[in-house]
């Protein structure tokens, strides 16, 4: 499949998104539940999210379409289910040990058999790793749902039920309406698991980009989908400053890849990002940006001990100055491993 260049910007917009989710967190447990300052946190960590969604579209958008070649079965148990298996076992392990021995436990034995060995096959690991086995189970569905997936009107089926069972109604049974709970009762009836996880999120990255354009969408297409995104942005924030500052802690409700916001909010980004675009970035930056990935809670744990960034400040201002402090570092980090070791593209 010929390499399609804006998906390279879209990929480090992507990453930037999930280091602010983890930035912004630093920030929402300490300002005052229902300040500004809390608000503009839980502002930015609810819409970081998006990176989440836009990272497995992106996925979907490249394994499911026609353009792609298909290599079989081993090819991707090999090249994807199992190398991403792979990677989160290693690095599962690299920060299990980092975290030994900043304990000052290097020498104890016993502490390297049950908190690295051990712990690999009972405990989940760094926060951030549970999205590469996500990811490689997913891509176990590629060889079975392909071919089904050529035709809109399939896409648009799983799509639907993704939306409606796996986001519409978990978002809406936050809140409280007349006959909540039976409507509740009567979705728990079924089960649509198989219909409600992040396989959604694959399969829509795959229509917005093979059948999106083919249907010659309009640009109002996409400012619709972008202004009913910055409405459920805007409803979830509030609705999270409100319970925030009524629970006198702060609200995570709406900081998921799977809340209606980030849905819409993904939607409108990438039917852009599936067009081309005259814009380019060096090939180096979204080729670094899945070591960005891997290595970004390292560069933000030396940033907070070494207190470059200082988490006692605004947010206003501590947000953004160490999202661009943690970018830079973490890309310089991972642009060097590039040139040194050299590493295939993601």
């Amino acid at each position: 499949m010929p390499r399609f260049k804006s998906f390279d910007i879209l990929r480090v917009v992507s990453v930037l998104l999930v280091l602010l989710v983890h930035v912004s967190a630093q920030w929402t447990e300490k300002a005052v539940p229902g300040s500004a300052e809390s608000t503009f946190a839980l502002a930015c960590n609810i819409l970081a999210f998006t990176g989440v969604a836009l990272f497995v579209m992106l996925s979907g958008a490249l394994a499911l379409s026609p353009l792609k070649e298909d290599k079989g079965v081993l090819y991707i148990l090999k090249h994807r289910t199992l190398k991403y298996f792979l990677i989160y076992f290693i690095w599962k392990a690299l920060y299990f040990a980092a975290g030994l021995i900043s304990a000052g436990r290097a020498g104890d034995p016993l502490a390297w058999k049950e908190d690295v060995i051990l712990a690999l096959f009972k405990k989940p690991g760094e926060y951030h790793l549970w999205f590469l086995p996500m990811l490689g189970i997913i891509f176990l569905l590629v060889p079975i749902i392909k071919k089904g997936c050529e035709k809109k009107e399939n896409c648009l089926l799983f799509i639907s039920v993704f939306f409606i069972f796996g986001i519409f109604l978990p978002n809406l049974f936050l809140f409280d309406f007349p006959f909540k709970y039976l409507l509740m009762d009567l979705a728990g009836l079924f089960d649509l698991s198989v219909f409600t996880g992040y396989a959604g999120y694959f399969v829509l990255g795959h229509y917005i980009f093979s059948f999106w354009n083919e249907e010659k969408r309009s640009g109002k297409d996409q400012i619709l989908i972008l202004i009913a995104a910055a409405i459920l942005f805007a409803f979830s924030v509030l609705a999270a400053a409100t319970q925030s500052f009524k629970d006198g802690a702060p609200c995570y409700a709406f900081s998921t890849p799977m809340s209606t916001q980030v849905f819409f909010i993904a939607a409108a980004v990438f039917a852009f990002f599936s067009r081309p675009l005259k814009a380019e970035i060096p090939v180096i930056l979204p080729k670094s940006s899945f070591i960005v990935y891997l290595i970004h809670p390292f560069v933000l744990e030396f940033i907070l001990s070494s207190g470059l960034v200082k988490t006692d400040m605004s947010a206003f201002a501590g947000i953004p100055l160490m999202l661009v402090l943690l970018a830079l570092i973490s890309f310089a980090l991972a642009i060097l491993y590039n040139i040194i070791i050299g590493s295939k593209r993601f």
